[in-house]
């Protein structure tokens, strides 16, 4: 049996081989995040609040530019705007939110291993006033000037200069857009302005890569000037054209740059298979699907640098462009295909469960955007291609077919009565894994790192500040609703204490407070010594983050719930802890602790050990009521995520999430009930809540959970019943060791996970 660790790094967070541009044999899935005038349901604060569930599937997720483009309330119905006219590079107050909020929604997905990609409009911008006057901004001490010589001179096909503004730079290479000014890329200040610009959505901002908007509008490669100066890891084009060749060759433009080293530094949307699955879709010629653009070129790896979609924004807004029947069919097409997949979202909120179906289906086979289309073959009025992955096949017929070869395959997707028009299958041997990862939440990869976590004493007043403004000193000035100044007075506590750096480089500072009162201060403010930098008066929260603009929740940061947890005398718990305990430390544990050693038949057999690993799953049996683990109150939690231990058919996990299981299949949980210390299986009906910090067994091939033995030998410690929690009068009997019992047997009994008395 394959270790689960190897299937969670492979499945929930695709080993990134970084280059510039596009990674080789990604296994990613994108989201569309918008559509036009979607400005509820992309607001950044919407957004997040699906963080979850959208993690779970995604691992990039394309949201509209999110710089300022109106000059007045964005509140104001009139005065909105989808982004495609950006005035202001540096405000990031849209139309869907504050920057604030902007900033909390890629941090809550960052977290999650999924990264926010940009929408950059670089080929033109807007006035604020009038057609030229583009707006001075500054960032991290640099100022971001323009001048008339920073437009092209034949810009608007003459108008701008017909129209009294004597712009003077070179004439436009690309495409002309009507309407606002195009930018001159072979001006040496708009290349140093967006070289700024693009740091300050990578390092500042936090955006995770650039899907660049109008790419015909300037020559390729510039983006691959731009990319290769910001390293940027993911990058997509916008390069409209149904011609293979000449999308190819505008990817292949990229590699030209400067800096670039010949190496391509963008992928592009692969418009010649949408366009080619245009008439095969909204005419149900499901035969016709012979083109695959981008996605099937193996031969000269274009495959690699393909971001296939069904439709976006600008395509699904007019009728001539769009893919307006069998939708599902076109996604379940892309889903099995090479390639990026991007979802679109109208298609997302439309048929979210088919497409999560498939889109995990897809993970765990291992289909990335170079794998080999092993078959394809018409038959009927279908197309069926079996796509092989790194670790399982998907086969989809799209259209209808009879007569198909299915040994060795399991249906995943078969439509819904409106969107019938195909079928998606995963390889058998892939289906238990596809359905423990569709029963849990996403963790990325196993283990812990070096880095910190910010924690905090639920019991003293702690907050964090990351110095984004780089101020040479920075105070924190406490007080509560009477007005009772906390540590000092103006302009407070120096603070001294640094915590690290933050994942956009700056230095994070932490504050606890130290002196005799026993609440929490109401309001907080950082300042730089009235040396002109100050925060707002801000409302105090107990382990909070803040920085220049106010509380934040960028890093995870966890109360120290875990040491306060009570532990019962002689009663078995489990726990996974963030943090190493060396033997010494072990040993002052006034109870013990047991590591899984092996499986045999149901019977799970733990030995003591006499040193904790964290994020790693164990035993433990206190020896008096209590918290037992306080006393490691000052341990520097470790980031990380909980490690599975597999043993025979059994594997052994912690969580540092709430986590609701139910059986899957063949998958079956099994976890302590905390209030009893009772070794309960997780039924269909109610299933098994599992709190942070605690563990929980399950089984891929559906063995049962007989016993659990403490040190192996020792039998006067097996642990207890097996129980099922589901009111099933056929259920099976128990006797008080565990052992399965006839109906007929006379005495207490265990079912349903009560016990009763059986005459």
């Amino acid at each position: 049996m394959k270790r689960l660790s190897i299937f969670i790094v492979g499945l929930l967070l695709p080993l990134l081989l970084w280059s510039q541009g596009w990674s080789s044999n990604y296994g990613g899935v994108m989201l569309q995040g918008f559509y036009w005038d979607s400005y509820n349901d992309s607001k950044w604060t919407n957004l997040e609040s699906q963080a979850d569930e959208l993690s779970k599937y995604f691992d990039i997720i394309w949201v509209p530019f999110s710089g300022r483009c109106v000059n007045l309330d964005n509140t104001d119905p009139g005065k909105i705007s989808m982004g495609y006219n950006p005035k202001y590079w540096f405000n990031h107050n849209s139309s869907f939110g504050t920057e604030a909020e902007l900033r909390s929604m890629i941090q809550a997905y960052k977290r999650r291993g999924t990264i926010i990609m940009e929408d950059v409009v670089l080929n033109h911008k807007e006035g604020i006033n009038s057609w030229c006057d583009f707006a001075e901004e500054s960032w991290n001490g640099n100022d971001i000037k323009w001048t008339l010589a920073d437009i092209c001179q034949n810009d608007d096909g003459g108008n701008t200069r017909a129209n009294g503004f004597l712009v003077s730079g070179k004439d436009d290479e690309g495409d002309d857009f009507s309407g606002l000014r195009d930018l001159d890329h072979t001006s040496a200040n708009v290349q140093h302005n967006i070289k700024l610009f693009l740091d300050y959505l990578l390092n500042d901002l936090g955006y995770g890569g650039f899907r660049y908007d109008m790419v015909k509008g300037f020559a390729g490669r510039y983006v691959g000037k731009y990319n290769a100066e910001s390293q940027a890891k993911f990058s997509v084009g916008e390069y409209w054209d149904g011609d293979y060749n000449r999308v190819k060759g505008w990817i292949d433009s990229t590699s030209i740059a400067p800096g670039a080293d010949g190496k391509i530094q963008s992928a592009a949307f692969d418009f010649p298979l949408q366009i080619g699955m245009k008439h095969a879709f909204n005419e149900s010629a499901f035969t016709t699907l012979s083109n695959k653009g981008l996605a099937g070129d193996k031969d000269q790896g274009m495959n690699r640098y393909s971001v296939t979609f069904v439709d976006n924004h600008d395509t699904f807004r007019e009728h001539a462009h769009k893919i307006y029947n069998n939708i599902l069919a076109a996604n379940a097409y892309i889903l099995a295909l090479p390639g990026t997949p991007c979802v679109f979202l109208q298609h997302w909120l439309w048929y979210k469960e088919e497409l999560k179906k498939m889109i995990m289906a897809r993970k765990v086979a291992g289909i990335t955007n170079q794998s080999v289309i092993s078959k394809e073959e018409t038959k009927g009025n279908a197309t069926i291609i079996t796509v092989s992955g790194k670790s399982g096949q998907i086969r989809a017929i799209i259209g209808y077919a009879e007569g198909v070869d299915l040994e060795g395959f399991t249906a995943i997707s078969t439509g819904t009565p409106q969107n019938p028009n195909y079928a998606f299958y995963l390889s058998n041997d892939c289906v238990d894994a596809y359905n423990y990862a569709m029963s849990i939440e996403k963790n990325g990869n196993e283990g812990s790192t070096e880095d910190p976590l910010l924690t905090y004493d639920a019991k003293a007043s702690t907050v964090y500040f990351e110095n984004v403004g780089r101020w040479d000193e920075v105070y924190v000035y406490a007080w509560d609703a009477q007005d009772n100044k906390y540590d000092e007075l103006w302009p407070g506590k120096l603070l001294t204490e640094k915590v690290g750096k933050s994942p956009r480089g700056y230095d994070v500072y932490k504050w606890t407070y130290a002196g005799s009162k026993t609440t929490n201060p109401s309001m907080i403010i950082f300042n730089n010594n009235d040396k002109g930098n100050k925060t707002a008066d801000l409302s105090f929260k107990n382990g909070g983050y803040y920085d220049h603009q106010g509380l934040r929740d960028e890093e995870p940061i966890a109360v120290n719930a875990v040491l306060e947890r009570n532990f019962t005398a002689g009663q078995r718990s489990t726990i996974c802890l963030p943090f190493n305990l060396t033997s010494d430390e072990v040993s002052r544990i006034d109870g013990t602790l047991y590591e899984f050693k092996e499986e045999a038949n149901g019977v799970l057999v733990f030995d003591v050990v006499n040193e904790l690993k964290a994020y790693e799953p164990y035993v433990f049996v206190a020896n008096q009521t209590g918290k037992s683990f306080e006393i490691f109150k000052d341990k520097t939690w470790m980031k990380g995520n909980p490690i599975t231990v597999t043993k025979g058919s059994f594997s052994f996990k912690g969580t540092m999430t709430r986590l609701a299981l139910r059986p899957l299949a063949n998958t079956k949980y099994y976890a302590y009930n905390a209030a009893d210390g009772q070794f309960s299986k997780a039924g269909s009906k109610y299933g098994i809540t599992v709190k942070p910090s605690v563990c929980y067994f399950y089984s891929k091939d559906g063995s049962e959970a007989k016993i659990m033995e403490l040190e192996n030998g020792i039998t006067n410690q097996i642990a207890i019943e097996k129980m099922v929690n589901e009111n099933d009068d056929n259920a099976p009997l128990y006797n008080l060791s565990g052992q399965q019992v006839t109906k007929h047997y006379k005495g207490i009994v265990i079912q349903n996970g009560r016990k009763r008395i059986n005459n």
